[in-house]
């Protein structure tokens, strides 16, 4: 990734070209010549010298047209890459396990049975709800654990003065790539202005106004669709002071706003075609016995220290098509306060509810969040399986909310 670091600047004829550090070395200039075409026409491009102020641009071979494009293309996998992922395998888990994972590494399918498997054998100890979501991504959008596409992440459960570590809680990531690959499998799409980079002032200024931080980097991704011309960016910032893990192997604050700003870009050009509420990382840094220590908010990897994130949210719709085990009670000590009607809702209770959750905005998940968060209860499989208190606390609730 280049850290372009010029200003957008009127080039001849009035076009707009990026210029380029003085310290850009001719070969690197070269490889980005050699694998973008013209935004516009598809020509080949041609490294251009200002003579005004000596600097250098690349730009159309024809001097007709702004901007340059590069098309995302997989990465090809050689057999040196499945050898070197199938030792990092043994290394991270042990031999018995790299030994019994390792024809699945490169399976053109991912069948329910095959994701079971590999799920069970890397998170063998996380809770059986989040084991399932991910087995249910993985079939569905035909995702590989073993290939870094999704992980389980383990977190503290903090108490409410968050002084004591009280359990454990696990949630669902998507890896950068995984992303990338959903996108591009449907779709073909190149980045623009080479991105994902360095945004300019210009482009922080336009976008966010007086409401950049000023000891914040940003990340700024332009893409474009192929086929429809449609184009949709992302623009994201982190701040410079905030510790991040992999710095000594080359992860940097930059890398992680440009993340963030790629999977913004990609949500906005393909909505409906991503998971929804699955946060995304940064792969590339990322070690399996390491993964508990991410940030789930902004999906990146962050200093160990950092790692105090609360319980993550799980739909219903997935726990009633799989019909796993509840989340279990996060403290013995708040069940005893349930001392209220605990007979079964009937079903004019769920429908009244459901009618009060369209007319309040709130979906399923948002109900979850509300029980398994604010008020720390077990997550039923479906409405029905709720107590009449607890249909009386949530539906004072929505009542409360809608004045």
């Amino acid at each position: 990734m280049v850290d372009w670091q010029g200003d957008r600047m009127a080039g001849l004829g009035g076009r707009k070209v990026h210029y380029y550090p003085d310290n850009q070395s001719k070969e690197s200039l070269e490889k980005i010549r050699r694998t973008s075409v013209c935004a516009e026409c598809g020509r080949q491009l041609s490294i251009y010298l200002d003579l005004k102020d000596r600097r250098k641009y690349i730009a159309c071979s024809g001097q007709l047209h702004e901007g340059i494009t590069r098309e995302y293309k997989e990465p090809v996998e050689t057999y040196q890459t499945k050898l070197r992922r199938q030792h990092e395998l043994e290394k991270e888990h042990g031999a018995g396990v790299g030994t019994a994972l390792a024809k699945y590494q490169s399976v053109a399918v991912m069948t329910r049975e095959i994701a079971t498997e590999i799920v069970d054998t890397l998170w063998g100890e996380a809770p059986s709800i989040e084991k399932t979501k991910a087995i249910i991504l993985c079939h569905t959008y035909n995702l590989n654990p073993l290939m870094k596409h999704i992980h389980l992440v383990k977190y503290n459960r903090w108490d409410r003065d968050h002084k004591k570590v009280i359990g454990e809680d696990w949630t669902m990531m998507l890896g950068i790539g995984a992303t990338r690959l959903m996108a591009q499998r449907k779709h073909n799409y190149s980045y623009l202005d080479m991105t994902p980079r360095k945004a300019t002032q210009e482009e922080i200024d336009k976008i966010l106004g007086d409401t950049a931080k000023p000891d914040n980097i940003y990340g700024f991704v332009h893409i474009k669709d192929v086929a429809t011309g449609a184009e949709a960016f992302g623009l994201r910032g982190i701040s410079k002071s905030e510790k991040i893990k992999g710095e000594e192997k080359g992860n940097t604050h930059l890398n992680l706003a440009c993340v963030r700003a790629e999977r913004l870009a990609l949500d906005r050009q393909y909505p409906g075609e991503m998971p929804q509420d699955v946060e995304v990382l940064d792969d590339t840094y990322v070690e399996l016995p390491d993964i508990g220590k991410v940030d789930a908010t902004t999906g990146e990897i962050k200093a160990e220290e950092e790692n105090t994130v609360e319980a993550e949210v799980v739909s219903e719709e997935e726990v009633v098509a799989e019909k796993v085990d509840e989340i279990p009670q996060p403290a013995a000590e708040e069940k005893a306060e349930v001392t209220q009607d605990e007979s079964p809702v009937t079903e004019k209770q769920v429908a009244d509810l459901k009618a009060l959750m369209e007319k309040a905005g709130k979906s399923m998940t948002d109900m979850g969040s509300m029980m398994s968060k604010e008020l720390k209860w077990s997550v039923p499989k479906t409405l029905q399986d709720l107590k009449k208190w607890q249909m009386t606390k949530l539906m004072d609730i929505l009542n409360k909310a809608l004045g």
